[in-house]
């Protein structure tokens, strides 16, 4: 599966501060992109790209 720019920064992140995480399948259904695991906590994040306008 393909990531993002913003996706690849996210995982770095998580990374370097050794926060567990999940990279969600993507399906037919909506589907948020991570699952984010903290004190034995379950969070589900979707992230974003942005793009700067031409204007």
């Amino acid at each position: 599966m393909k990531r993002t720019k913003s996706e690849k920064l996210f995982e770095e992140i998580l990374e370097r501060k050794q926060i567990k995480f999940n990279r969600i399948l993507e399906d037919e259904t909506k589907t948020p992109d991570y699952e984010i695991i903290l004190n034995s906590m379950k969070t589900y994040w979707e992230i974003k790209e942005l793009f700067e306008n031409d204007d």
